[in-house]
């Protein structure tokens, strides 16, 4: 089963289809991404998310920044359906 895949990212004035997009948390253009698991599972959805090196460093090194990260993309999601 081929599972649809969701960038999830911050605007910028690049093109939505480019592979450089806008970080998630600071709205830095980045190519970097990492695979974000939500709350709710749907097996027919893959969500990647776009974060620059930096802010994948302090959300990795703060309790709370990673939860408020978390919380933001589960909320995020959850507006998306």
């Amino acid at each position: 089963m081929k599972r649809k895949v969701i960038y999830l990212y911050k605007e910028t004035h690049l093109p939505a289809e480019g592979w450089l997009q806008g970080c998630f948390i600071c709205d830095t253009i980045t190519s970097k991404t990492e695979e974000f698991k939500p709350i709710i599972v749907n097996e027919k959805v893959k969500y990647v998310v776009h974060i620059c090196p930096t802010c994948l460093r302090h959300k990795n090194n703060n309790k709370e920044l990673n939860d408020l990260y978390k919380q933001q993309l589960n909320d995020y999601i959850t507006h998306l359906y």
